[in-house]
């Protein structure tokens, strides 16, 4: 009988506590209020179509129920990422004069056109950063390192794009 009494309270702690979030305005990552302009959208990556950034971009556009069509000439809106850009900077040499860590940068710029061809958002910069260290004894891992690290920032640089064009429907006034 306790056990069922516990199971009732914590069903019901959870139930207020999943309130409490959704009242204060949380969202499970993922989940944007895009602005209806974006109903039928034409996603143009300078990177390509089979680009980890134009794969995310696509991901997200999709999962908040924008429709991503080939035809610009069919879109209501039209989403352009410029090319991206990675290059890193040495912020510890060892003695010997070999980088220890280093800052790795992505940037990559963006921007929202209606259909009309108004610009929506203007061209934007996403500029990110990693802090990575150098291990001398495995330069296969570093490589890896480098790799995974730009991979996280193209991931992120989707989202923050995602972000930015949700704040579109925050600033547009009604109708």
């Amino acid at each position: 009988m306790a056990s069922v009494l516990r199971i009732a309270i914590l069903k019901a702690v959870f139930v207020m506590l999943l309130a409490g979030l959704s009242g204060c305005g949380f969202q499970l990552r993922g989940q944007l209020a895009l602005p209806p302009v974006l109903e039928r959208t034409h996603l143009q990556v300078a990177a390509g179509e089979r680009s980890t950034l134009y794969q995310h971009l696509k991901a997200g556009l999709q999962v908040n129920g924008v429709s991503l069509v080939t035809d610009r000439n069919s879109a209501t809106a039209v989403v352009e990422v410029g090319g991206e850009s990675v290059s890193k900077q040495t912020l510890v040499k060892s003695s010997s004069g070999s980088a220890l860590e280093y800052e790795l940068f992505y940037s990559v710029d963006f921007r929202v056109t209606g259909a009309d061809g108004k610009a929506l958002i203007s061209r934007q910069d996403v500029r990110l950063s990693r802090d990575l260290l150098y291990d001398n004894a495995t330069m296969i891992g570093r490589d890896t390192g480098e790799t995974r690290a730009t991979e996280d920032m193209r991931k992120d640089a989707a989202q923050a794009i995602l972000r930015r064009i949700a704040a579109l429907s925050s600033a547009q006034p009604a109708r």
